[in-house]
């Protein structure tokens, strides 16, 4: 099982190194929230695609690790975490959803959240 999720992630490492600006803004469109979908043009969606391409270049070791540490233990609970957390987080994130983001802040006992103001669509 973990050989296959690992080649998965390879794959998938492979085909985001691939597409333009254009290609990605609509491989991503069903995940993308009205409002970030509306920014991710011209030179933001170009400056995605040289940052992913830069991250995945060297390898899926990275983006490997990441997923392994969202589903096993870290070593020590978060709760532990004693210095000030600034938690970032838009309200209309589809990967993270906001009700995910309210639990993360509550596992941090000095947690601040902060959410960038709601644009219109």
């Amino acid at each position: 099982m973990r050989a296959a999720a690992r080649a998965k992630c390879e794959q998938d490492r492979l085909e985001y190194l691939e597409p333009s600006a254009d290609q990605l803004h609509e491989r991503l469109k069903t995940l993308l929230s009205p409002v970030d979908a509306a920014v991710l043009t011209g030179e933001l969606a170009q400056y995605l695609v040289d940052c992913i391409r830069s991250g995945l270049a060297p390898g899926a070791e990275g983006w490997w690790e990441d997923d392994v540490a969202f589903k096993e233990p870290w070593g020590f609970e978060l709760g532990s975490i004693r210095t000030p957390v600034l938690l970032y987080h838009g309200r209309e994130d589809r990967f993270v959803p906001f009700p995910t983001a309210n639990g993360w802040q509550a596992r941090f006992p000095a947690c601040r959240r902060s959410s960038p103001p709601t644009m219109a669509t």
